[in-house]
């Protein structure tokens, strides 16, 4: 269940971002061009990827401690700002190419913050085990 966890919500974002960039691309407003499209995929994947990437290794790390139920619940939180962004900006109405520089920017601010805290409460965790 927890491999389940950490690799599937990742492609499913990546899902959400082809679908933005799509429907942007329909927009008569908006143009999209190649180099926009790779910095859409791109920068707004890495907080979710990396973020899952490293909660797995603090799951590896943080086995039997309570402090793991924090270490599951920060990609979702960093998951749910990027979507939130894009859908209140890019699907919106008058969707614009902003909610995706805006979700990186959130994303990569709660992935630090997150990752920083998920490290300094596992230092002063102890293991039930």
């Amino acid at each position: 269940m927890k491999d389940a966890y950490f690799k599937y919500p990742k492609y499913i974002f990546l899902v959400l971002l082809i679908y933005t960039l799509y429907m942007l691309s329909l927009s008569p407003e908006v143009s999209v061009g190649f180099t926009e499209i790779i910095f859409g995929l791109v920068f707004p994947c890495l907080p979710v990827w990396l973020s899952f990437h490293f909660a797995k290794k603090l799951d590896e790390d943080l086995a039997g401690s309570f402090v793991n139920i924090f270490t599951f619940i920060s990609p979702l939180l960093v998951i749910s700002a990027e979507v939130y962004f894009i859908c209140t900006f890019s699907l919106g109405s008058g969707g614009t190419a902003m909610g995706l520089l805006a979700a990186f920017g959130v994303g990569a601010i709660m992935f630090f913050v997150l990752l920083c805290t998920n490290l300094m409460t596992s230092v002063f965790s102890e293991s039930t085990s």
